[in-house]
């Protein structure tokens, strides 16, 4: 008898096992698809992130590269339609966008603050930097100063340090880059700008992340002057760290339309292609 119940009790506490491996078992696997439900599903807000700082690297570089001399012509067109003020002892341009002029460009993003141009000497050697001051562009605030050295005259090396690109939420990406670009001009000003290189930094979440511009982002001045945004062509390859060891690689690239228009298109790591500005 004894036996008997010993057998009757061991089998009751196999089936208990089994019952409760098979019950882990279903729980660990619904919690993982979970997971690769939030991943994907977080997948297209992680790349419209990308491609908001993308822009706010980009859309003041024009400001950048003119010259000292530009913004003293009556000829130049600047986009924002800010005041510019100078101070010719440090050869400093003030461009002050909540004091705008009368102007007839229709802006595609409003801008608003000050940005900073301070180009010191006055030797085709010597660097200059942009500085933003409560500097605006659409929903995002950015600080941080930007440095650019002329090779030639027509290659321009940029670098920066602790760019802080700052949402309306307060999530704030900070980023740090090299970045070299080259331009083109005609005898009414700047063509277009080339733009290459590499940037990295942390974004609001805490998660790595790293560009690597693939193709040359495409500046084109007239499509600036008119008040557009978007660069007219370049892909970049941004790569965003998930856990130690691990991560994940999108793209983007700008595919240019008529009459300055563009689509930005993010080719998503699972496969996917988004277009990001319908």
């Amino acid at each position: 008898m004894k036996i008997g119940l010993s057998l009757k009790t061991n089998n009751k506490l196999m089936k208990r096992i089994l019952f409760w491996a098979l019950f882990a078992s279903i729980g660990l696997s619904s919690c993982q698809d979970d997971v690769d439900r939030t991943i994907q599903t977080n997948l297209p807000v992680e790349s419209r992130q990308l491609l908001d700082n993308s822009l706010n690297i980009s859309e003041s570089l024009f400001f950048a590269i003119l010259r000292y001399g530009d913004y003293q012509s009556p000829n130049t067109i600047i986009p924002g339609c800010p005041t510019v003020t100078f101070t010719e002892s440090t050869r400093t341009v003030t461009l002050n966008f909540d004091t705008k002029i009368a102007c007839e460009i229709k802006n595609q993003v409003e801008r608003k603050g000050k940005i900073i141009l301070q180009y010191g000497l006055n030797s085709p050697t010597s660097s200059w930097t942009l500085t933003y001051q409560d500097y605006q562009f659409g929903e995002f605030k950015l600080q941080g100063v930007r440095t650019f050295t002329p090779k030639s005259l027509i290659e321009i090396q940029e670098s920066f340090e602790d760019l802080r690109i700052i949402s309306k939420n307060e999530a704030g990406t900070t980023i740090n880059g090299n970045l070299t670009h080259q331009i083109s001009r005609t005898l009414f000003g700047i063509n277009t700008i080339n733009s290459t290189g590499e940037v990295t930094g942390i974004n609001p979440v805490g998660r790595s992340i790293q560009l690597i511009v693939d193709s040359p982002r495409k500046l084109e001045a007239t499509c600036i002057r008119s008040g557009k945004v978007y660069p007219r062509a370049g892909k970049e390859s941004w790569r965003i760290s998930r856990e130690p060891g691990k991560s994940v690689l999108h793209s983007l690239e700008y595919v240019a339309k008529d009459s300055c228009k563009v689509d930005a298109f993010a080719q998503l790591s699972d496969g996917r292609k988004l277009l990001l500005n319908p």
